[in-house]
């Protein structure tokens, strides 16, 4: 089958298999309704395909949404139907969307007693509940001049524009060494590529900006809660915000595609979403609180959620009402994008660069002060930044170490002695560092149910992984130092 734009959709899969037993007559009715049930029952996640509309006037690849259960309860199943498709197609500022359906077979279906009778989920209706009315569409003519308007008319978006960048999406930064080396080795094959594939490089690059609103203005209000259900279909717990709750702040990713012809606009194309609260901290202070962030698929692994969280630092800190800058709740990539940051933010100001002789603990208290001052982070979050420099410390000294032995034979005894003398002190230092991540681990795990052994080695596994994310965490601080 094929959606509107004749992009094909992937087949969804139909739980179960075909009845087996309509002509038994040892199986029973309710046994063949039970059967029925499960043939014509899909996986939402796998039906539902979402695309937006671009400034070339084609689909983007389509994607599945991460989450469903809003729409179709916990289980995540559509009833009702065999090889469904639904595909959601977006105008490109997400205003307008067409549904379109297709399947093979639906279960309008009754015994010939009439004690049992079924029929297939109003899917429209389902899905229609968190949309703004009349923005969920199923006439493809209806929702074709909304796109025409959007593109030849034109559309802005409402609200602040407080960011302009270019970024080329061709080329995405690598975050190990490893990565390097490869990255390395394809430019040095791409040295004799052809002017056109350079041409076709330099499209690449597009121009994205970055607005920023209140629900105080009208205008951004409407258009906001016209897109806010897109965060349900990537955001487990997304809720929907209370427009009259003025302590909002919301920030938006657009990508700007400028007009071919002089009858069009330039087009507004949707990549992100990010909101924040403002809570009350002290009488006269508030916590910046970020509460929901998303980049959409096509543009994810470009560092728009880095930029996106950037901005809103920045805003942090311009404003002396704000005490403090908080996450809520956030989930492991995010968190692990956050901490390269705030590293970066921290290196950048001339913190976390070395351990404190004085202090066992890396740095001192004094320091931790001056971080929450300055940068105004939650003091949880520079224990985690500590923890990814302390490690980033130990294999810098490490490196160095081994290059000195490298350039210079020990020959003398009184020198391997005081080598042994550094040994003992950087064992006790790693053994600091140890307990002091492990001790968050364990906070974090929480009451473990099992015999100490299993949890002695799921604590170490761990840990394992933790140094293995702390490696690549810094590596990308680094990254962001040298582009600032």
């Amino acid at each position: 089958m094929e959606g509107l734009f004749n992009v094909p959709l992937k087949r969804s899969k139909t739980v179960g298999s075909q009845p087996s037993g309509l002509n038994n007559p040892q199986i029973s009715q309710d046994e063949i309704f039970t059967e029925l049930f499960h043939q014509y029952t899909t996986k939402s996640k796998d039906a539902l395909q979402i695309s937006f509309i671009t400034s070339t006037k084609k689909p983007q690849k389509r994607y599945h949404p991460f989450y469903t259960h809003q729409f179709f309860g916990n289980m995540e199943v559509i009833l009702g139907y065999t090889n469904l498709q639904i595909s959601l197609t977006y105008t490109p500022s997400g205003r307008h969307c067409l549904l379109e359906q297709t399947q093979e077979d639906m279960i309008p279906f009754k015994n010939k007693d009439n004690k049992w009778n079924s029929s297939p989920e109003q899917i429209f209706q389902k899905i229609n509940k968190y949309f703004v009315e009349g923005s969920l569409m199923k006439d493809p003519d209806a929702w074709t001049e909304h796109l025409v308007d959007e593109i030849k008319t034109g559309w802005k978006p409402p609200g602040k524009l407080i960011n302009e960048f270019k970024i080329n999406l061709g080329k995405k930064k690598s975050t190990t060494e490893e990565e390097k080396e490869k990255e390395k080795e394809k430019e040095q094959e791409k040295e004799q590529e052809t002017k056109q594939e350079q041409e076709q490089e330099q499209e690449q690059e597009k121009t994205y900006v970055v607005y920023r609103g209140t629900f105080e203005d009208k205008e951004f209000s409407n258009y906001f809660h016209t897109i806010e259900h897109i965060l349900i279909y990537f955001i487990n717990a997304a809720s929907f915000l209370q427009l009259e709750d003025k302590r909002w702040v919301v920030y938006l990713l657009f990508e700007k595609s400028e007009p071919k012809t002089q009858e069009e606009s330039p087009t507004y194309l949707l990549a992100g979403i990010m909101t924040a609260y403002r809570h009350f901290y002290y009488p006269d202070k508030f916590r910046f609180r970020v509460s929901q962030a998303l980049i959409l698929p096509p543009f994810q692994g470009h560092g728009f959620g880095r930029k996106l969280l950037g901005l809103m630092y920045e805003e942090a800190w311009a404003d002396k009402n704000v005490a403090e800058i908080t996450v809520e709740a956030p989930v492991e990539n995010f968190q692990k994008m956050r901490i390269s940051l705030d590293l970066m933010l921290c290196w950048k100001n001339n913190f976390l660069l070395e351990k404190d002789k004085e202090d066992p603990n890396f740095v001192n208290q004094d320091q931790i002060k001056m971080i929450q001052k300055k940068l105004k982070f939650h003091k949880k979050q520079i224990n985690r930044c500590i923890e990814v420099a302390w490690y980033h410390s130990f294999q810098k000294r490490k490196q160095s170490k081994i290059k000195e032995e490298i350039k210079e034979k020990k020959t003398e005894l009184e020198e391997e002695e005081e080598d042994d003398d550094d040994d003992e002190e950087e064992e006790e230092e790693f053994r600091n560092f140890t307990l002091a991540t492990k001790k968050r681990i364990i906070a974090q795990l929480g009451v473990y149910d099992t015999d100490e052994s299993k949890m002695r080695k799921d604590l170490e596994n761990k840990f394992q992984l933790e140094l293995k994310s702390f490696e690549r965490i810094s590596q990308k601080a680094i990254q962001g130092l040298k582009k600032n």
